[in-house]
């Protein structure tokens, strides 16, 4: 992504947003062999309520990764040196550049005091959802101008009152796409609506016991 400079009065907002949506960012290594890989992180602002999805394409198999984060051992945290002077290089930055990068190191620090829980779903080279795999193929080569297009976009509401999304895509190693928006709709982010609300479908009825259940995601 490319930032622009902004004014001393706008910085603090943005690193707050920014914090918000970025905090549970920490990609696993890419497989040599992997053609495909798609990375999403929802997180409500204010809050410890999230999840993350991780889908990942071989030549020969899918495995789905499910991240649940229920809470965060705030005391613990504040406790911790690292994640205070962290802090405080945040609240030095003086360009939304400096800041992003200080907070991608923060967010490594806080993930080691999320109290979270994890599922998977593994599968050969044919998943038993021809829908879901024809819109994973689809989205895999998709412009990643059509992906964060918002032109639909109603209202700046739906980012505090939903959850924020960030997205990152790989086709193999090279990334490939990574942006953040505001909850996905069918109006606003219309194929990033698809690729959350059947990606978790198909999860949940393969799993009945998900943990990334409706009351969590309310709308998907």
């Amino acid at each position: 992504m490319v930032y622009r400079h902004y004014s001393n009065t706008l910085l603090p907002s943005l690193i707050v947003l920014l914090l918000c949506i970025q905090l549970p960012l920490l990609l696993f290594a890419q497989s040599k062999s992997i053609t495909a890989c798609w990375q999403i992180t929802a997180r409500t602002a204010g809050t410890t309520s999230g999840y993350d999805i991780r889908i990942e394409q071989y030549r020969d198999k899918t495995n789905f990764f499910f991240k649940r984060i229920d809470s965060l051992r705030q005391h613990d945290m504040e406790k911790d040196v690292t994640y205070s002077k962290q802090r405080n290089a945040i609240r030095s930055a003086t360009t939304v550049d400096e800041a992003t990068y200080e907070i991608e190191k923060l967010a490594s620090i806080i993930e080691l005091f999320e109290v979270s829980r994890k599922d998977s779903l593994n599968y050969g080279s044919v998943i038993p959802n021809p829908v879901l795999k024809s819109l994973l193929d689809s989205l895999m080569t998709m412009p990643v101008e059509i992906l964060s297009n918002n032109a639909g976009l109603k209202n700046e509401k739906q980012v505090t009152t939903g959850y924020s999304f960030h997205f990152i895509r790989y086709n193999g190693k090279k990334k490939t796409a990574d942006f953040f928006t505001p909850q996905p709709g069918t109006d606003t982010h219309p194929f990033l609506f698809r690729l959350v609300t059947q990606t978790l479908a198909f999860y949940r009825k393969e799993k009945p016991d998900a943990i990334i259940t409706m009351d969590l995601t309310k709308t998907y």
